[in-house]
Parts: structure tokens; sequence; C-alpha cells
């Protein structure tokens, strides 16, 4: 007796019998399947495909957000450069981060209508940067829902915070699934501008951009990411 193994396909798992098997691969593509003298090794073979495929998705998915991340643009994406496009530029500055004197500030820069542009001081008593960074990316979807109040439109927001960026890209849907509680069961920081975060984007697409911080570069995101940084500073010290 045979049993067939059936790691890639429509309904993978070991068969009694060739037939039953080929239902499950016939016209599947990239289909994955084996015969085995033993039920064991039969199951063996599939453990070890689904682990080597669910490798395969981690690569994908890293690659994908690490394209995002270098600003690498889908051909379905809105050109940023583009007047209607909606984009914005967010920093958060703290001087003193950390201290019970630390003074913070935010900005949101909007290069196609710096009308909208805005920036604030924290006033509350938790001052940090990372708060001030949550907070610029807030006003930046608040603009957008003003000016967009179906969410039709995709919202480019770049930041030079990774943090802001893993947190809304990678983690929170992790931390709402386990009552905003990290991997190690912590409380999540800052729990509270996150929800507002979530809140706000609503249904609308953002594509976060990660720039670098103070490059001195004279390119079109360094120009408006300084300009976002000046913006927080001057808050922060007001």
């Amino acid at each position: 007796m045979y049993f067939y193994a059936v790691a890639v396909g429509r309904r993978p798992g070991v068969y009694p019998n060739w037939d039953a098997a080929e239902k499950e691969i016939k016209g599947f593509p990239n289909s994955k399947y084996q015969r085995f003298g033993t039920e064991k090794e039969a199951e063996q073979f599939i453990r070890f495909n689904s682990a080597n495929n669910q490798k395969a998705r981690n690569r994908n998915n890293n690659a994908k957000f690490k394209a995002n991340i270098l600003n690498v643009r889908d051909s379905e994406d809105p050109d940023p450069l583009h007047k209607e496009t909606l984009v914005c530029f967010t920093d958060g500055s703290a001087i003193s981060n950390g201290s019970l004197n630390c003074r913070a500030g935010w900005a949101a820069i909007f290069p196609h209508n710096e009308s909208w542009n805005v920036s604030g001081k924290l006033s509350e008593s938790k001052k940090t940067n990372n708060r001030a960074e949550y907070l610029a990316a807030i006003e930046a979807m608040r603009r957008a829902n003003k000016e967009d109040p179906g969410q039709l439109k995709p919202l480019y927001i770049y930041s030079d915070s990774m943090l802001l960026i893993r947190s809304m890209t990678e983690w929170v849907n992790g931390w709402i699934r386990k009552g905003w509680r990290k991997s190690d069961g912590t409380p999540v920081l800052n729990k509270d501008l996150l929800e507002e975060l979530v809140e706000t984007r609503g249904k609308r697409r953002i594509i976060w951009r990660h720039v670098k911080a103070h490059t001195g570069k004279k390119n079109w995101e360094s120009i408006w990411n300084d300009k976002a940084d000046r913006f927080a500073q001057m808050a922060a010290r007001s």
C-alpha cells in the first residue's frame, strides 16, 4: 500500500490512492506531491514543505516591506510628485527627550499645498519624540480626511521614524488582537495615539515611505523632510 502526500494543492494532505490525490493537484499551479511507502513519511514530507513554503512567504513579505520603505513605487500607486496626489512629510522633535524638562513638537508638511502645513507643541505630561512622531502622522491623516472625506485617495506619509512605520505596517494588527500587548506580554507604549492613528486612518490606504533624516542632500525627499524637521523643532522651542 502506498500513501500519496500532497504538500501543495487544492487540499494538502495524505491520500490513500492516486485517484484521490490526483484530483487535488491536477491543473493546480506549482503543485508538489510524492508517493511514500508509509504514512509517517508522507506526513513528514508535508510538514517539511509547509515550513519551506512559510519561509518563502516570509521572504516575499520582507521583500515587499523593504521595497516599501526604500521608496520603490508600485505600478498602481499614484505618482507622489504629481500635484493632485496627497503627500505629507511628518516629523517629531524632542529637546531633552525622556526627561522631566522635555519639550516636544511635531509638524506635518504638504509639499503640493503648503497652506495645509501645520505644526504644534506637545502640552501633555508625557512628552517624547515618539509621541510627537505619532501626532504628526495623525495630523496628516486628519488633513487628508478633510480634503477627501470619502477616503478614496491614498495618502503618502514620508517619515524618518521607523518605529512609526513598522508600528503601522507590521505590528499594530497583532497588538490589537492581543489586547494591546506585545509578544512578551508587556503593554504597548503610546496605546492612546496608536488607537487614534488606526481610527483616523479608517479605510484610507496609507503609503508609508521612510526617508533618512539630516542627510544634507538636495533631492526632493530630503528637502521636504528637512523642512518638516525644522518646523517640528521650532514648535518644540516655542
